[in-house]
């Protein structure tokens, strides 16, 4: 047994001869051996992280409400012709028990929701069966109706003919367009204008006409020229020289005088330019944005209306509130 032992021993101080006692080593000796000692590669460094970015401290104008629903800035409007003036763009529309009010920036309601308003082009304040006119206060000042509508306008491709429909009768643009304003933005649906026996739209020959169903929207110049040549999804009308526009599912902003596209169409829904800003929805939530783009407010809010002297509805997940854009800036 002892033979044994005196063995093994040997066997193992010859094989810590041969190959070097690397138990007596520092740690440090073994990530020598399979690192060079030079390269000209750079130290690989750990990932930045980005630094936090708080949310604005919320100052409120008018405290946030949850019972109610902003459905939109009457900043949006025009005038309207039996009210004119801009006595309603401090005003908004709101949505309560299946009604339609209005209310004021400091959150006053004007017209009670079971008033049922909307805004007459004509009119302006109206009740459903516009039986009432109400004015910037409230008071009923009148009896409504819309008077006449605007016109439906159609561009067909093929024929390359921009056309007006006057009460059922098809209008080639240039008999009309020396009555229109040349400067205004028009909205046309791109469609196929063919004979049908059957249908109840005629043209200046007499002939009945059959339009098809709308492939999109194109923009033209009042004098019937074409803006940008452009098929939209979707439009909206023009405000202050600026139309929004939708494209490939995404909203944009096109300048009315050029047609060159002003902002990208990036976001999911926009409101109209009003006093140099426009309410927009980008994937991180609603925000405001300038003519040349980015945030010029806080990037994050669950819906915003259309703002008016630096104020707007907001809403947030304590509800809908007026906030001053400038307590609330942009993420940085």
């Amino acid at each position: 047994m002892k033979k044994w032992i005196t063995l093994a021993l040997a066997g193992t101080l010859m094989l810590m001869t041969a190959c070097g006692s690397k138990t007596e080593q520092p740690p440090e000796y073994e990530v020598e051996i399979v690192r060079p000692e030079h390269t000209s590669a750079p130290a690989q460094q750990p990932a930045a992280t980005p630094a936090p970015v708080d949310a604005p401290e919320e100052i409120w104008q008018t405290e946030p409400r949850k019972d109610i629903e902003i459905v939109a800035s009457l900043a949006e409007q025009d005038p309207a012709v039996l009210q004119p003036g801009e006595w309603h763009n401090s005003l908004s529309l709101f949505q309560l028990d299946g009604g339609v009010g209005v209310i004021d920036q400091e959150g006053k309601i004007r017209v009670p929701a079971s008033e049922k308003v909307h805004w007459c082009w004509n009119c302006g304040l109206t009740n459903e069966d516009e039986s009432k006119i109400f004015d910037e206060n409230g008071e009923v000042v009148g009896t409504g109706g819309h008077g006449t509508l605007d016109s439906a306008v159609f561009y067909d491709p093929d024929r390359d003919v921009l056309y007006q429909d006057s009460t059922g009768l098809l209008i080639p643009w240039e008999e009309v367009a020396e009555e229109q304003d040349s400067t205004s933005i028009l909205t046309a649906d791109v469609v196929s204008i063919t004979p049908d026996p059957e249908t109840g739209l005629y043209d200046l020959n007499g002939e009945l006409m059959a339009v098809s169903e709308s492939r999109g929207k194109m923009l033209f110049k009042g004098d019937g020229s074409k803006l940008d040549g452009v098929v939209y999804e979707e439009t909206q009308k023009e405000s202050e020289g600026i139309v929004a526009a939708k494209k490939d599912g995404k909203w944009g902003f096109v300048n009315a005088a050029t047609g060159e596209q002003l902002l990208p169409f990036v976001y999911s829904q926009v409101r109209p330019f009003h006093q140099d800003l426009a309410a927009v929805e980008t994937e991180n939530g609603w925000t405001y944005v300038g003519t040349g783009g980015g945030a010029r407010a806080y990037t994050g809010f669950l819906n915003a209306a259309t703002a008016q002297d630096g104020k707007a509805w907001v809403k947030t997940e304590k509800g809908w509130g007026v906030i001053r854009l400038e307590d609330w800036p942009a993420q940085r």
